[in-house]
Parts: C-alpha cells; sequence; structure tokens
C-alpha cells in the first residue's frame, strides 16, 4: 500500500510538473536562435524566463530580451542591467557574468498597460528617448534556446527547467541544484560542492522531451560520456573539482593526474558507458593511461585500460557498473620515462631466451610454466604500430578474453625482468 501511495505521488509530482512547464514562448533550435525574434505575448504582471546565452561584448550593455507595448519598446533587460522608457538605462551594481555561456534564470514584474498589445523580442532594438531623439539596444549575444513564462513558477520547476537546460547544453549552474523532473536530487551544491566545475550529464527528460546519450562541456573538458539507451528519468552526471590538468608522481614511473572526476547514476540497471579522455588538452601526455575507479571513501573499484585511441587524440574507455557514486582517477605513465623503459626491457631479452609459456585454446588463458598461481604478472600492452599505450597486472594464467581489443603485442614482466613476448592474435616468442 505504502509503494502504490509513493508510486501514486510520484506520478502526480511529474503531472503537476508537466502540465506547468508549458511556456508562452518556447525557441528552442537545433542551433543559435535567429535574431531577430519578435512574439505576441499576453498581459501579464510578471514572468519568468530561462536562457542558455553568452554575451559577445564585455565593454556595452547587450539586450538580451524586450517587451514592447503597441510597437513602441517600453522595457528590456541587459546583460548589465535594465531599459525603461520612463528612465533609459539603469546599470545594475552586481551585473551577471555572461562572457562565457551561462543559463540565466530571471523572475520580475511588469508595469505595463493591458489594453495594449505586447509582445516579447530577442535582438536589437531601436527605443525612444523623447519624442525626437532615438536610440539603440544592441544585442550582441548568442542565445542557444530561451522559454518565457507569463507567471512566476514554482522552485521545483524552476530547478527542473534550469536542470534540462544546463545538462542539455553542457553548462554548469552557478551552485544551484540539479533537480530531476521526478524531483530527484542528481547534484548539491553542498554534497557536491567540490565538483561544481563542467558538470555533464546524459539524461532522458520527458516533460521537456529531451533524450541525450552523449553529453560534453562547453568549456574544454578533458572528459566526456556517452551510454547506449536511458529509460525515461534516468540519468548520469559527471563533474570534476578543478583540480589542474598536471602530472604528480606516486611511486617509480607512475602518475596521476591532478585532476578528479566524481560520477553520479539515477539508472535502475547498468548501463555501458564510454568516457573518452581528450588527449590534446593535456599540458603533458602519457603513452600509458588507465582510469582508476574508486568509491566515495577511496576504496578501489576498478582499473580499465584502454578500448581504443583515436589519432592520438581521443582515448575511449568502458565502464559498467550499478554503483550510484564513484570517483575517476586517471593514471599513466609520461613519455620519457616509458621510453626509457622500452630500451631497457628491450636489452634484457638480447641474447636470452624466453620462460616456457603455453596457450591452452579452450580457456583462452595464457599459462606461463615455472610460476604459481599466485604470481602476479605486469603486462606491457601496445598496439598495431607498435607503440606503448597502458600497463597492467594479471595473475597465472592470464585472461586474453579481458585484454582491450587494440592489443597486438604484450611484454610479460616478472621480477622486473621480461619472461615472455606475445603477439596477438597468440603466437609465442
Amino acid at each position: 500500500m505504502k509503494k502504490l501511495l509513493l508510486t501514486m505521488c510520484v506520478v502526480l509530482c511529474a503531472c503537476v510538473i508537466k502540465a506547468e512547464v508549458n511556456p508562452d514562448v518556447w525557441h528552442r533550435p537545433d542551433s543559435l536562435v535567429i535574431l531577430q525574434q519578435e512574439d505576441s505575448i499576453s498581459w501579464s504582471d510578471e514572468y519568468t524566463i530561462f536562457a542558455v546565452v553568452r554575451s559577445l561584448s564585455d565593454s556595452t550593455e547587450e539586450c538580451l530580451w524586450s517587451f514592447s507595448e503597441n510597437d513602441t519598446i517600453s522595457a528590456a533587460v541587459l546583460t548589465k542591467g535594465v531599459y525603461t522608457s520612463s528612465a533609459g538605462k539603469l546599470i545594475s551594481h552586481n551585473p551577471h557574468d555572461f562572457s562565457k555561456w551561462c543559463v540565466y534564470a530571471y523572475h520580475s514584474g511588469i508595469n505595463a498597460d493591458s489594453t495594449k498589445q505586447r509582445s516579447f523580442r530577442l535582438g536589437e532594438q531601436l527605443v525612444y528617448v523623447d519624442s525626437l531623439t532615438t536610440d539603440t539596444l544592441p544585442a550582441r549575444v548568442e542565445i542557444e534556446e530561451i522559454a518565457y513564462f507569463n507567471r512566476n513558477v514554482s522552485i521545483l520547476v524552476s530547478n527542473a527547467f534550469q536542470t534540462y537546460l544546463a545538462l542539455k547544453y553542457g553548462v554548469t549552474l552557478d551552485i544551484a541544484p540539479y533537480i530531476s523532473q521526478s524531483g530527484d536530487t542528481l547534484w548539491h551544491p553542498e554534497h557536491d560542492e567540490d565538483f561544481y566545475h563542467r558538470v555533464i550529464g546524459v539524461g532522458n527528460d520527458t516533460v521537456c522531451n529531451w533524450t541525450s546519450c552523449v553529453s560534453r562541456s562547453k568549456e574544454d573538458s578533458l572528459l566526456y560520456i556517452q551510454t547506449d539507451s536511458l529509460m525515461p528519468n534516468e540519468y548520469i552526471v559527471v563533474g570534476d573539482e578543478d583540480g589542474p590538468l598536471v602530472w604528480h608522481r606516486d611511486i617509480d614511473d607512475e602518475y596521476s593526474l591532478q585532476r578528479v572526476w566524481r560520477i553520479r547514476q539515477f539508472v535502475n540497471q547498468p548501463k555501458h558507458i564510454t568516457l573518452a579522455v581528450r588527449l590534446f588538452l593535456m599540458e603533458e601526455t602519457a603513452d600509458s593511461l588507465q582510469l582508476v575507479i574508486t568509491d566515495a571513501n577511496g576504496l578501489e573499484l576498478q582499473t580499465i585500460v584502454p578500448d581504443s585511441i583515436i589519432m592520438d587524440s581521443l582515448c575511449y574507455f568502458s565502464l559498467n557498473r550499478i554503483d550510484s557514486l564513484m570517483h575517476i582517477h586517471i593514471k599513466g605513465v609520461l613519455q620519457d620515462k616509458i621510453h626509457s623503459m622500452c630500451d631497457d626491457y628491450h636489452s634484457q631479452t638480447e641474447g636470452s631466451s624466453n620462460t616456457d609459456i603455453l596457450f591452452d585454446v579452450n580457456s583462452q588463458t595464457i599459462v606461463i610454466n615455472g610460476y604459481s598461481d599466485e604470481q602476479i604478472f605486469e603486462l606491457y600492452l601496445y598496439d598495431n604500430l607498435g607503440r606503448y599505450f597502458a600497463r597492467i597486472t594479471s595473475r597465472n594464467p592470464i585472461d586474453v578474453k579481458t585484454l582491450p581489443n587494440m592489443v597486438s603485442y604484450i611484454e610479460i614482466i616478472a621480477n622486473n625482468q621480461i619472461v615472455g613476448v606475445i603477439n596477438i592474435p597468440v603466437t609465442m616468442h
């Protein structure tokens, strides 16, 4: 009975939100909103607007939108203040920063005559200073999407609509909670305070009719995500803690990138997530990359090697876990370190004989004779161009099925010595 009542409440809440999310004007094109735009609107003494916008000029007061009465501009909202026909331009003491893409939520009252024809306008506007003098409100702005409500909206609808815009366009909210249309808290300024940078997410929003399985930030983000499919009201959200994109030496030749990501999942079953690392944004690129997945307490859950690397610019990893909260760490070996290591390893093998290595076709495993099942080997993985791209560990025997598809050549290391070399498909040297 309790479960039924809870289900009914969730459904009722979603129905209420859907009924309330019905903007009087809603421009959401596939690309930027084309300026000029003019839409007839009914009279209202207050309104709410949500927009994804940025200004192309920092020095001037650019017009975001305006209202006209009988074809004469009566009021406008500017990047640095407001304009009214009675008072002219009024500059704000604390203007919002529109130099970068932002999700802008605005609520205000209107002192207007209900008998006049009114319109909602976007783009450059001509205004009258007096009966003989005119002025121009420039509109050097770009707008991805804008929605006008001729009323005030609830906090729940406001948060959910801003979340929809933020995730859709890869714009991080300004310390506002990310709330789904069903009322779930996806990202919170208190619980996720350190990770409110380059927040991205995929989701299935049935209220705003938006579904996306790929997400990347409008900022220069090192990481973006994609998944195969999402059920209604399922979300996967990722943000980072703004660490520098520089390497820190852990032990020996192992390095960690100083930026860490948090990932939250709101899904009913594990999803296949592809994490793409944009290598060209790193200050110093490593030849070997691994993703180390940890839980909220720092306990290591999984180490992932790349599925593929494209033109030394994108590195793809696959993640399949149901954990609701995880952290992503990038590990690597810097180029100068790995080049010297490979030279040392190859010099060790000259004139030496390999350990006896057997390949079991049925189990697709490699058995290294002379070592126990507890022996831990280091596997240095190379692609088909002979480039070293990852190092993993494995016990004896080695399961070939778990190796990345891009592996072409493997060096097996035990106790700091090469004990065997393998080509994939498997041939022994």
